[in-house]
């Protein structure tokens, strides 16, 4: 199962971005997305501001250990 879920590079484009599981000592993604509460919608949230990097992410470095 484990070999499964790394071999998957470009996971998750409708949840806000590609992710990859290919490498085990970094995270999946660094973007991240903003949804807002919508009765209306289905799950019940609607994306309010699409999947972007902080510029602080741009520099962040996994810790290792």
């Amino acid at each position: 199962m484990v070999t499964a879920h790394r071999s998957q590079n470009a996971w998750g484009q409708e949840y806000g971005g590609t992710m990859d599981f290919t490498v085990f000592d970094k995270p999946a993604s660094l973007r991240s997305y903003v949804a807002k509460p919508d009765k209306d919608a289905l799950g019940g949230a609607v994306v309010f501001k699409d999947a972007s990097e902080s510029d602080l992410v741009k520099e962040y470095q996994v810790p290792v250990g």
